[in-house]
């Protein structure tokens, strides 16, 4: 079974590079980085990109406008989602389907309802039938902006309106059910 782990985008205790990176599948999520200072932090690898629909939708057009440098910056880019619980944009969605063959998407059942779910919530559902375990890192569950925004925050950079309480009881039922082990938070 290959290992998995998903990093997410919020504050790191220590450097865990080459520890993401010594995994077989690496799970990257929207706007990260893994440039230059981050290096240390993050790692280099990424073998699948998760983004939500807003940005692959709205103008901010995330996949298509990084697709091409993505494919040639990160080798092993295996597969790119979009996973969501909003049923609107499907067509868009299938529009990028068609013209990308690396690209899926899944209107996944919520995990909670009412609020918006994190992308991370949605794909730590959604690939728990794919793992025997999914390893996390970066996931602090609203406590900080997003890393490589941690000096001067935009307003983009302010982790979205979750329930995070609710998100951190979620993975800590699957922690207990031994499906979900968190490396950093």
């Amino acid at each position: 079974m290959k290992t998995c782990v998903f990093v997410g985008n919020g504050k790191f205790s220590k450097p865990y590079g080459e520890l993401i990176d010594s995994y077989d599948h690496v799970y990257r999520f929207n706007r990260f980085t893994t440039k230059d200072k981050f290096v240390d932090l993050v790692g280099t690898k990424c073998t699948h990109w998760i983004v939500n629909q807003a940005l692959a939708t709205d103008g901010r057009d995330l996949i298509n406008r990084n697709i091409k440098k993505y494919q040639n910056e990160y080798i092993n880019l295996q597969q790119i989602w979009v996973l969501t619980n909003a049923s609107n944009n499907i067509t868009r969605l299938k529009k990028l389907k068609k013209q990308h063959d690396i690209f899926d998407f899944s209107i996944c059942d919520p995990i909670y309802h009412g609020h918006k779910n994190s992308t991370g919530i949605l794909a730590i559902n959604f690939f728990l039938e794919k793992y025997n375990e999914i390893h996390l890192v970066g996931f602090d569950f609203g406590k900080s902006n997003h890393y490589w925004a941690l000096k001067k925050p935009t307003p983009s950079d302010v982790p979205g309106k979750h329930l995070w309480s609710i998100e951190r009881d979620y993975v800590d039922t699957l922690i207990s059910l031994g499906t979900v082990k968190i490396i950093d938070n």
